[in-house]
């Protein structure tokens, strides 16, 4: 699959929650953003790649939205969007799966 267009479709519930203006107002009000792969629940970064650093270096926790989505469906590309539409753009890398490194690492 090349493009977020050839996913399959997502659940009809979470692609309105995530089109809804009250998804808006919690993204608007996070500095953090972070999906969650519900299949394998794999934690990944979608904006706030700065904030997460500058959070961990000083040790304080930052307003964070989290979002369960299936990440092999379209939902992915309605979360990105949602994001950039609030945000002004995504941090979403999905050649790493956008995952986090929370300290240790490789």
């Amino acid at each position: 699959m090349d493009t977020y267009e050839d996913l399959p479709q997502g659940r009809p519930e979470i692609i309105r929650h995530l089109t809804s203006s009250q998804f808006s107002a919690q993204l608007s009000e996070s500095e953090l953003v972070l999906g969650v792969d519900e299949r394998t629940g794999d934690e990944f970064l979608v904006f706030g790649r700065a904030a997460f650093s500058q959070g961990q270096a000083l040790g304080i926790h930052l307003p964070c939205l989290k979002q369960a989505i299936f990440c092999d469906t379209d939902e992915l590309a309605y979360l990105l969007a949602a994001v950039s539409v609030v945000k002004g753009q995504h941090e979403y890398q999905p050649e790493t799966g956008g995952r986090l490194r929370t300290g240790g690492g490789r």
